[in-house]
């Protein structure tokens, strides 16, 4: 689930080809190990910065949980 929310965050960020590449990912399917396949995006799935990026998503939708259950509370 982590490699979703990182690639979302990669989408979001505008990252360039996004689509394109994710799309041949998606054609790919499992038929090459990751590592591999995440090669054509130019990344490194054992470079730690790839994986702070879904953290970093995690981290903003637990602070918007958060928000969500305050303002409840205040009401």
């Amino acid at each position: 689930e982590l490699l979703v929310l990182t690639l979302y965050q990669l989408y979001r960020e505008g990252y360039p080809r996004f689509e394109e590449l994710y799309l041949s990912l998606l054609k790919e399917g499992g038929s090459r190990p990751p590592q591999l396949q995440f090669e054509s995006f130019g990344l490194n799935l054992e470079n730690p910065n790839f994986w702070e990026r879904g953290i970093k998503f995690l981290r903003e939708m637990v602070e918007e949980f958060r928000e969500l259950v305050r303002k409840e509370k205040g009401k």
